[in-house]
C-alpha cells in the first residue's frame, strides 16, 4: 500500500531550479522510491561517431541568438526528456524538456522553446518559444481545432511525440504548466504544422485539474468516441502505424477515477477521425501501484497476454506495421518493480500481444536502512562486439535513445539500468536489434559502469563512462558519447543516426545535464544496405482510417 506523498514521489512533478539532490540520481537510476523506485562526405570504411557541436562538458549554457535565423553560434541549452522530430526536408526538430539554467545554476527548469538543426549546414536556429530564463510558461491554446500564431503548448517534459504522413507534428501531455499557470501531468493534445509555424490544440484539457492530473475518459473497449480520452500522464510509450495513427501504453500518470500510478493501458488515436479508443490494458491502477506483466511463452499470442504497467520504454514499428517494446520501468511478472529488458510485439494481424525476448523477472528488491525500495533488474548479456547472437540482450534499462534504421531495425543507446555485472547507472553501450532475426549486437559502448558509490538514499548508483569526443567534427572509431539518460533521438535522411543531450557524464566525468549533438554513421556492408521502409510510407495524402471493427485484447483489469 502507498501514501498520497509516496505517489508524489512517483509522479515526478515539474520542477524549477532543481539542485542536484539525491533523490533525482534515484529517478533517473530507476530505483523505485517506495514503490518505483565537419564530417567527411559519402560512405565510410567503419561505423563511427562525430562529434558534431555543443560541449564536451556538463551545465553549459546555449545560445539563443536572434529569433528565426540560423547560426553557427546558436546552441539549445542543455536539456533532458525533450520533444523531437525530423521534417519532411531532412531537419530536426526539438521541443521543449527538462533544461539547465546558466543564470541560477538550477536543472529541472521545465521549458518551452523551439529549436531546428540542418544537417546540412550544422546550424541551429531557435524558431519560437522563451528563453530558459523564462520558464514556468503556461500554454497558451487559443479555440480547440483552430490554428494560431499566438497558440503554444506550455513548457514541459517527458511528453510523447510524433510526426503524421503530412509531416505535421503531434504532441501529448507530459509533465508541464497548463493555461492557468498550475503545473502536473497534462492530457492536451497537440497538432504544429512546420510549414506555417503554427499550433492547433486538438483535444485534452487545457487545465490539471485539483488533483494535478486529469482523469482517463475509456468510454467501450474498441468503440471510437470523441468524448474519450487518456488521462494526464509522463513518460508514456507511443508509436506511428502504417496508416499515420498514433498508439499509446502507459506511461505515469492518471486513471479512470483520477488515482495516480504506473499504467498499462493501450490506445489508439486517429487524426482523420479525431477520436481516441481504448484498446486493452486496465482503467484503473490497483493497489499495488502498477499492474504485472502477464508473459505467456515466449512467441505464444493470446487475448490475456500483454506489458505490464511501465513508462519510459523503447519503442519502434516495423515494416509489417507491428508495433514492438522494450524494457523501460515497469512491474515484472510477479508484480515486483524494477527497470525491465522484456521486449513485445504488438500484431497488428492478430490483435494480440507476443513476448518476444528478454526476461519476465527482475532480480526483487530489499530495504535498505532507509525508507527506499531497492529493485534490480536484469543484467546485460553483451557476448563480443559486433556480433550477433541469439543469446545477447541489453540489461533492464529506462529511457534509453531509440532508432529505427531505413532496414527496419532497432538501436538503442544508453539509458539508466544495469551493465554486465549487475551494477546500476547511467549507460552508454549501444546495441542494435535485427528485426528478421530477433538476435541484439552489442556495437559499441561500455559493458560495465565507473563512477561507482553509495548515495545518501542507501543504495549504489554509477555516473557511468564518460565521454570520448575526439576532435570537433572528425569522425573516428574510437568516439562514442558519455552514458546518458533522456537524450533526444533522429534519424536523417540519408539514414545517419544523431543524438542531443539528456543528463549524464560529459569528457571529464561528471554527471549534469549535456549539450552535446552526435551523428553516428553506419557501416556500408551488404547487412545494412538501406531499402524503403515498409512502417513509413512515403509522405503522400493519408488514406482516410477505419475505425476497428474487432475487439482489441484486453489484458489485466
Amino acid at each position: 500500500m502507498h501514501t498520497k506523498a509516496q505517489h508524489e514521489v512517483l509522479r515526478s512533478k515539474p520542477l524549477q531550479h532543481l539542485g542536484r539532490q539525491s533523490w533525482l540520481r534515484i529517478l533517473l537510476a530507476g530505483c523505485f522510491v517506495v514503490g518505483l523506485c565537419t564530417p567527411q562526405a559519402g560512405p565510410q570504411a567503419q561505423a563511427a561517431w562525430t562529434w558534431i557541436g555543443g560541449s564536451n562538458a556538463i551545465d553549459q549554457p546555449g545560445n539563443y541568438g536572434t529569433l528565426g535565423k540560423p547560426s553557427s553560434d546558436n546552441l539549445p541549452p542543455g536539456r533532458w526528456n525533450a520533444a523531437a522530430w525530423t521534417d519532411r526536408d531532412g531537419n530536426l526538430w526539438l521541443f521543449g524538456g527538462s533544461s539547465f539554467e546558466a543564470a541560477t545554476g538550477g536543472i529541472g527548469n521545465l521549458v518551452n522553446d523551439l529549436w531546428k538543426f540542418s544537417p546540412a549546414t550544422k546550424q541551429w536556429t531557435w524558431m519560437a518559444g522563451n528563453k530558459v530564463a523564462e520558464t514556468g510558461s503556461r500554454g497558451v491554446y487559443g479555440t480547440r481545432g483552430s490554428p494560431g500564431k499566438d497558440n503554444w503548448p506550455g513548457a514541459r517534459t517527458r511528453a510523447l511525440s510524433w510526426t503524421d504522413l503530412e509531416g505535421s507534428f503531434w504532441l501529448f501531455g507530459g509533465a508541464g504548466y497548463d493555461a492557468m499557470g498550475h503545473s502536473g501531468d497534462l492530457n492536451d493534445l497537440w497538432e504544429y504544422d512546420p510549414s506555417k509555424h503554427e499550433w492547433t490544440w486538438v483535444s485534452g484539457s487545457v487545465t490539471v485539474g485539483p488533483k494535478s492530473g486529469r482523469p482517463g475518459v475509456y468510454g467501450t473497449l474498441g468503440v471510437f468516441a470523441r468524448g474519450n480520452a487518456p488521462g494526464g500522464r509522463e513518460q508514456a510509450v507511443g508509436w506511428r502505424d502504417r496508416e499515420g495513427n498514433l498508439w499509446l501504453l502507459g506511461g505515469i500518470g492518471y486513471d479512470a477515477e483520477a488515482n495516480v500510478g504506473a499504467l498499462n493501458d493501450l490506445w489508439e488515436y486517429q487524426p482523420a477521425l479525431n477520436e481516441w479508443v481504448w484498446i486493452g490494458g486496465s482503467t484503473n491502477v490497483p493497489k499495488s501501484v502498477g499492474w504485472p506483466g502477464v508473459y505467456g511463452s515466449l512467441g505464444a499470442h493470446s487475448p490475456t497476454f500483454g506489458p505490464g504497467s511501465r513508462s519510459e520504454s523503447a519503442a519502434w514499428t516495423d515494416e509489417n506495421g507491428n508495433l514492438w517494446l522494450f524494457g523501460g520501468g515497469g512491474y515484472d511478472k510477479n508484480g515486483s518493480p524494477a527497470n525491465l529488458n522484456d521486449l513485445w510485439e504488438f500484431s497488428h494481424s492478430l490483435k494480440a500481444w507476443i513476448w518476444q525476448g528478454g526476461s519476465d523477472i527482475s532480480l526483487g528488491c530489499s530495504k535498505n536502512n532507509s525508507p527506499i525500495l531497492d529493485c534490480k533488474g536484469q543484467p546485460g548479456v553483451y557476448g563480443v562486439l559486433g556480433e550477433p547472437a541469439h543469446g545477447n540482450t541489453p540489461g533492464g534499462r529506462a529511457g534509453a535513445a531509440a532508432w529505427r534504421d531505413r532496414n527496419g531495425n532497432l538501436w538503442l543507446l544508453g539509458g539508466q539500468g544495469f551493465d554486465s555485472a549487475g551494477n546500476r547507472g547511467s549507460l552508454n553501450d549501444l546495441w542494435e536489434l535485427n528485426s528478421d532475426t530477433h538476435e541484439w549486437t552489442w556495437l559499441g559502448g561500455n559493458s560495465t559502469e565507473s563512477g561507482c558509490g553509495p548515495i545518501p538514499a542507501g543504495v549504489t548508483f554509477c555516473n557511468g563512462q564518460p565521454g570520448v569526443y575526439g576532435t570537433l567534427g572528425a569522425r573516428s572509431p574510437s568516439n562514442k558519447p558519455g552514458a546518458r539518460t533522456g537524450a533526444a533521438a533522429w534519424v536523417d535522411h540519408q539514414g545517419n543516426l544523431w543524438l542531443f543531450g539528456g543528463f549524464g557524464v560529459g569528457q571529464a566525468g561528471s554527471d549534469g545535464v549535456l549539450s552535446d549533438l552526435w551523428e553516428y554513421r553506419q557501416a556500408p556492408t551488404a547487412a545494412t544496405q538501406p531499402r524503403t521502409p515498409q512502417s513509413i510510407p512515403p509522405v503522400h495524402s493519408p488514406v482516410k482510417p477505419k475505425p476497428s471493427t474487432q475487439l482489441p485484447p484486453q489484458f489485466p483489469n
